[in-house]
This record gives C-alpha cells, sequence and structure tokens, in this order.
C-alpha cells in the first residue's frame, strides 16, 4: 500500500471537499500568533480554544482545546 503524504490530503480536502485552505490560514492567523512569535512563545491559544504550536516563527502543528 503506497504512503499518502500530507501535500495529497491537503490538495484532496482542497480540491474534492472544497475546503478553502488560504481561508483556513487567515483563520488562523491573528494579532496574538504575531505577538506570541515576536515574544518566542511556542503556543497560542485561540479563542476557540485551540492551540498553534510555534517553532522558530512556523505554526508547526494544531492541537484541540484541552480536554478533548
Amino acid at each position: 500500500m503506497p504512503t499518502i503524504c500530507d501535500h495529497a490530503v491537503l490538495r484532496y480536502l482542497e480540491r474534492v471537499y472544497g475546503v478553502d485552505v488560504e481561508a483556513v490560514r487567515e483563520e488562523m492567523r491573528s494579532p496574538a500568533l504575531e505577538t506570541a512569535n515576536d515574544f518566542g512563545a511556542a503556543t497560542v491559544i485561540k479563542g476557540n480554544g485551540g492551540r498553534l504550536i510555534l517553532r522558530s516563527g512556523v505554526v508547526v502543528t494544531t492541537l484541540p482545546k484541552r480536554g478533548n
């Protein structure tokens, strides 16, 4: 069975299911994210409780709100 890379999954969501990836990216951006990055923070908690994990100025993953 071939491996399916993350890029292929992302394109599938975008092209088959119509997920607007750029809109999601914009939703993830915020002044808090920019400030956290400027201060070298490793985590930003969004208003919905989701957590963005930063490494060297890049959001590398997203975690669900605590308790999920």
